[in-house]
């Protein structure tokens, strides 16, 4: 049972996610599915099934999972800013919140000759956040090492959570 101490304090009784949030830690080798419930997977040549399939064509579950908590009321876009509006407002907000500070950072992550307000837009979020959610790659563990062969590299608690 949850507390008020716990609650969200802007939610403005509004839910709290009830869910977990996905590790980044190797998120670009992930080629079949996302979530728990498995809402964005990969149909081989039929293309991807998620929430905004219309404009999943093409793009790898990475760059198609990060959009999502943007444009959910039960997660960044909260109970307090443009509640109800259409998700593409809650884009244009976004990208006036992120101007004033990250121009500089957009400017030289997409090789622009100068910083300006143009700089950053919502499609290069949309570019720049699944980037740097594939660049946390971690391959040398116990985990690995025991696929690869290594029988003693994790302990048989792990193997029997493995299992189930």
């Amino acid at each position: 049972m949850r507390k008020e101490k716990d609650l969200d304090p802007h939610a403005i009784a509004g839910p709290n996610v009830p869910r977990n949030s996905l590790t980044i830690i190797n998120v670009g080798l992930y080629q079949k599915s996302f979530f728990f419930d498995g809402r964005l997977q990969r149909l081989g040549a039929l293309g991807m099934r998620s929430p905004e399939s219309m404009r999943d064509a093409g793009r790898d579950l990475t760059a198609v999972q990060a959009r999502f908590p943007v444009v959910a009321e039960d997660e960044m876009r909260g109970y307090r800013m443009l509640r109800h509006a259409e998700p593409g407002r809650m884009c244009d907000a976004l990208v006036a919140r992120l101007k004033p500070h990250w121009q500089a950072a957009f400017a030289t992550a997409f090789n622009d000759p100068r910083a300006a307000p143009a700089s950053v837009s919502y499609e290069r979020v949309e570019q720049a956040l699944p980037d740097y959610q594939r660049s946390f790659v971690l391959l040398d563990n116990p985990w690995f090492r025991y696929i690869a062969g290594d029988r003693a590299a994790i302990s048989a608690v792990a193997k029997r959570g493995a299992l189930l």
